[in-house]
This record gives C-alpha cells, sequence and structure tokens, in this order.
C-alpha cells in the first residue's frame, strides 16, 4: 500500500470499510486501508480543511485504483460472487467524494471531479467484465 492514507472520520470507520471487511483476504486487504485510515488521522491534524479535502480525495482515488487493479486480476466466477459487493464499495466511494467539501477552491473541486469520473469509469469497468 502507498504512504497515503485513508480518508475517514477521527475514530470511526466509514461505510465502505465495512463493505471491504467483508470482502475476503483474497480480494481486498483491508487491514492495509484501515492502517492507513489511522495514519490520516494523525497526519491531518492541524492542516486546512482543502489540504485535507484533497488528502480524502487521492487516498480514495488511491482506493479505488486499487479496487480497479483487482477486478482486472479476479478470476470471472470470484468477480460473479462479489459483483455485489464490488459495486457497493464504488457507490460509497462517489458518496464518499461527494461529501467532501472543496471550500471554495478549484483545485480540490477538479480533484473531486475527476475522482468521481474514476469511479464511474471502474463501475463501467465492473459492468463490461460481468458481461463478457
Amino acid at each position: 500500500m502507498t504512504q497515503n492514507p485513508k480518508s475517514c472520520a477521527l475514530g470511526n470507520n466509514t461505510d465502505s470499510e465495512l463493505v471491504l471487511n467483508d470482502l475476503d483476504e483474497e480480494t481486498t486487504n483491508s487491514q492495509d486501508i484501515i492502517i492507513t485510515n489511522e495514519k490520516l488521522k494523525t497526519e491531518n491534524l492541524g492542516k486546512t480543511p482543502e489540504i485535507k479535502a484533497a488528502s480524502k480525495i487521492e487516498v480514495i482515488k488511491l482506493e479505488v485504483e486499487h479496487i480497479k487493479e483487482e477486478l482486472l486480476s479476479i478470476d470471472k466466477e470470484a468477480l460473479q460472487n462479489d459483483f455485489k459487493k464490488y459495486e457497493e464499495i464504488l457507490i460509497l466511494k462517489t458518496i464518499e467524494l461527494d461529501d467532501i467539501e472543496s471550500h471554495g477552491v478549484e483545485e480540490v473541486r477538479e480533484m473531486r471531479k475527476d475522482a468521481i469520473q474514476f469511479v464511474q469509469e471502474c463501475l463501467k469497468l465492473l459492468d463490461e467484465l460481468i458481461e463478457e
């Protein structure tokens, strides 16, 4: 996992963490995501809201990149078994991104927009892979 931490409210697990924990270890290394969540809590202390927002966006995008890699490497049967979980995780990532305030900073707004588009591309990829 990269050094970029996962976004999460202080002391709480996000809904997507709970879903990630439901996936077996072969599909997702949810422990890495939870560990990086702890890093975010400490690294974001004292930072401006704009920097925190940008960090959250970056972390979510990294998580989605990880999911995309999994989708491309998983066998069809496993994908069919976990389709709904992947779909739910990606939808939750979109919701998490929607909830991030840009604080009027255009760069943050663009980052969020790009990340949402990336999640949508992954949802489309998921649908394409399941239809093959």
